[in-house]
């Protein structure tokens, strides 16, 4: 299981998003949780896969800027049907932090910026998603930058100062 702090960038442990989530749902979280800290300033041109795994209240996951008093991170997915920035299916305990999204250069169509999505009964619980920008397509139709959708009822899900252009919903 993976613990303790992890950089995402050209410098760091994992040069993206989508091989620090497929790691992180590949090995769990571990003891005391995980860091990723994605370097500032940095434009992540990815598509990340869904994070399937889960946190705990004392084994939390937290996605964060390297420095919040520079530029967000920026991750820019391609687009498309159904599309988002960053998924989390059915995991609780999540927090991302600073962490920007828009569509990539050129490309107007991405869906959602973060897509919470509870599976079945499994709901997704204790997200935070706080001081992250979400700049979507309005020309798009049923753009969502924080969208919530499938069964189950969440609890403690917190969305706080984050700026929102261009989103439908």
């Amino acid at each position: 299981p993976l613990t303790g702090n992890y950089v995402i960038g050209s410098t760091g442990t994992y040069p993206s998003f989508t091989l620090a989530i497929t790691h992180l749902n590949a090995a769990g979280v571990g003891a005391g949780g995980v860091t990723f800290q994605a370097l500032a300033g940095e434009v992540f041109a990815e598509n990340p896969p869904p994070i399937t795994t889960t946190g705990t209240a004392s084994d939390p996951i937290l996605f964060t800027s390297s420095n919040p008093l520079e530029s967000n991170p920026l991750i820019t997915p391609a687009g498309g049907t159904e599309s988002f920035g960053i998924k989390i299916e059915s995991g609780d305990y999540i927090t991302f932090d600073h962490i920007d999204i828009t569509n990539q250069d050129g490309a107007s169509n991405l869906a959602y910026g973060y897509w919470i999505y509870n599976i079945s009964s499994d709901a997704a619980s204790y997200i935070t998603i706080q001081n992250c920008g979400i700049t979507l397509d309005r020309g798009q139709a049923g753009t969502m930058a924080i969208y919530m959708n499938g069964s189950g009822a969440s609890t403690g899900n917190q969305f706080l100062s984050n700026t929102i252009t261009n989103s439908k919903a």
